[in-house]
């Protein structure tokens, strides 16, 4: 398991942990422009696409430029507050 901290800008400063198994992650610094392809254009995986989607779209735009770090200059992820 991976544990990260992390806070919310504007909410108190007490720090908070959330815990993801290995398997749930997507190694973004692994991944090449253009990779969700190999699952989209394949009939044979194209359903399967759907769950890997969002993570694989992150992913694509982030190696665009469209996506930055968090605040502390890691690679930690900062909720947005909203709950989703």
């Amino acid at each position: 398991m991976h544990v990260k901290s992390y806070w919310v800008e504007g909410s108190p400063t007490l720090p908070s942990k959330i815990m993801v198994p290995a398997s749930e992650l997507l190694n973004v610094s692994a991944y090449t422009p253009g990779d969700f392809h190999q699952f989209f254009d394949d009939p044979r995986t194209r359903a399967q696409y759907l769950k890997w989607a969002p993570l694989l779209l992150e992913a694509e735009e982030y190696k665009a430029g469209n996506r930055e770090l968090g605040k502390n200059g890691d690679d930690t992820v900062e909720d947005s507050g909203d709950g989703e």
